[in-house]
């Protein structure tokens, strides 16, 4: 089981609020706006960090691929759409929250790396990227470390 904690510094100290475990955290977010834009700036900022992993600060497509690559492998793992038998035969495609916030995010990433080429070149730089890093999903060990022993995983920095 994985229990949340948000950390926030305080003056001179650094205060932790236990979130819970996943539903309980979300739901102590749902409800605290100031404390859900922290931490989504916190993401923002360690985003930028991720992309530009290398000394120069230039985009760096290693470490978009493994953010990419841990996106997606939570995307179609740990939140997968999943069918639902409606009756008489009819499916329909169910979806949570957290594989919708996902995919949105995988279509920013994809926005991104796609200013990074020339219009012309974007879209076939793009199928390149995303055959290249599908194949990949079946080895996560490539791209992320398990985080203790869940089913969690986090993107592999640079210097792991």
């Amino acid at each position: 089981m994985v229990v949340f904690d948000f950390n926030r510094q305080a003056h001179l100290e650094k205060v932790t609020r236990t979130l819970g475990i996943q539903s309980k955290a979300k739901v102590a977010l749902e409800k605290n706006e100031s404390m859900l834009q922290e931490i989504n700036g916190e993401i923002a900022r360690k985003e930028g960090i991720l992309m530009r992993q290398k000394t120069s600060g230039e985009f760096d497509p290693d470490s978009f691929r493994r953010y990419y690559m841990t996106l997606f492998w939570y995307w179609k793992n740990i939140y997968p759409e999943q069918q639902v038998d409606m009756g008489s035969g009819q499916q329909i495609t169910k979806r949570c929250i957290e594989n919708i916030t996902l995919d949105l995010k995988m279509r920013e990433l994809e926005a991104s790396y796609k200013k990074s080429f020339d219009e012309e070149e974007s879209e076939s730089q793009w199928n390149i990227f995303t055959k290249e890093a599908r194949a990949l999903l079946d080895s996560p060990d490539f791209y992320s470390a398990k985080v203790g022993a869940t089913k969690y995983r986090m993107v592999k920095m640079d210097n792991e």
